[in-house]
């Protein structure tokens, strides 16, 4: 699913978080909306935004406590609702969009890497070319298999990597024909995705993966895309 028109929602005053959910808004012509519980803090941050952004509309709305009681209804229509790192398992599942979660320090420009499995693909791979799109970014696309490891390899063994390697072909051909000038990289891994995940998020932008619980120890913010077809908003 893409991002859509709606809103970029912001619900923390940190500074890396604010400088995120400005660049998106005012790189993608969105408006932006300050969620928060404390009416002072709100205030400020709606202020911060005009001077950063003054050609993005912000607003402000106040939010029950706790965050996540008020996130479907507030979150249906947005594009991407913005978190402090790490983002809450509940807040992630309560959301009706998409949730990026930014880490306290800026990540350098240049990769969006993506986690994909065959389950979450459909909705995961269309909102990762849209990001990398978005920043002319290189996509690294990262998938996943199963099975024993043998020591020492085997035939067997060998096969099962190209197998699932030739799957993680299949599933970005749609991207490589609709996108010809995109930028991809492909890298299969036997189980474990964060244990190539957490790395690469050294050097990119943003990290895009599926599910409700993100890579604990990513170091760029991370864009957690819920399943195709299960909410109404961004996906």
């Amino acid at each position: 699913m893409s991002g859509g028109r709606g809103p970029v929602v912001l619900a923390t005053a940190h500074d890396t978080a604010v400088s995120w959910a400005v660049a998106e808004a005012a790189g993608r012509g969105l408006a932006l909306r300050v969620a928060g519980r404390d009416e002072l803090a709100r205030a400020r941050t709606v202020r911060t935004l005009r001077l950063l952004a003054p050609g993005v509309p912000v607003s402000a709305v106040r939010l029950a406590d706790p965050l996540g009681v008020d996130l479907p209804a507030l979150t249906a229509s947005a594009h991407v609702l913005v978190v402090d790192a790490p983002a809450r398992a509940d807040v992630v599942a309560a959301a009706g969009c998409a949730v990026v979660a930014v880490p306290a320090s800026a990540t350098p420009p240049g990769r969006v890497v993506v986690g994909v499995t065959a389950r979450d693909a459909p909705a995961v791979l269309p909102r990762a070319v849209e990001e990398a799109l978005a920043r002319d970014a290189e996509l690294v696309v990262v998938g996943t298999w199963t099975g024993r490891a043998p020591v020492p390899p085997t035939r067997r063994w060998a096969d099962g990597a190209a197998a699932a390697h030739r799957e993680l072909v299949e599933a970005t051909a749609g991207c490589r024909a609709t996108h010809p000038d995109l930028r991809l990289r492909l890298f299969v891994v036997h189980d474990d995705a964060e244990s190539v995940l957490t790395p690469l998020t050294a050097e990119a932008e943003l990290l895009v993966v599926g599910g409700v619980r993100p890579p604990p120890n990513a170091r760029c913010p991370v864009l957690v895309v819920p399943p195709a077809g299960e909410r109404t908003g961004v996906a």
